[in-house]
């Protein structure tokens, strides 16, 4: 997957997002309109911690925007991306009927 450039409005997120992590904030959440591009802020906050000591967890009501940001494919072999489709799939039928 090629790399986005983030838009200004974007970038002000990201920034806040970093800033609070920064200052220890363990679960800082974007909220934004539908259309903001939360998916590609969520990509370029993944791809700045992977591997930095920390842990992140993207959550989203469908695979296919975690899919798009082109993480999970990047990260994981085939066999283990269907194997986490399938787990994802189930926690969130399961999530639906709480």
């Amino acid at each position: 997957m090629a790399e986005r450039t983030l838009h200004p409005h974007q970038l002000t997120a990201l920034k806040g997002l970093s800033r609070s992590l920064r200052t220890g904030h363990l679960r800082p959440i974007l909220v934004a309109p539908t259309g903001f591009g939360k998916t590609e802020v969520m990509a370029a906050i993944t791809k700045a911690y992977r591997g930095v000591d920390r842990a992140v967890l993207a959550v989203a009501p469908r695979i296919s925007l975690i899919e798009q940001t082109g993480i999970a494919s990047a990260s994981m072999a085939s066999s283990t991306l269907a194997s986490f489709r399938r787990s994802i799939t189930s926690l969130m039928r399961w999530l639906r009927f709480r």
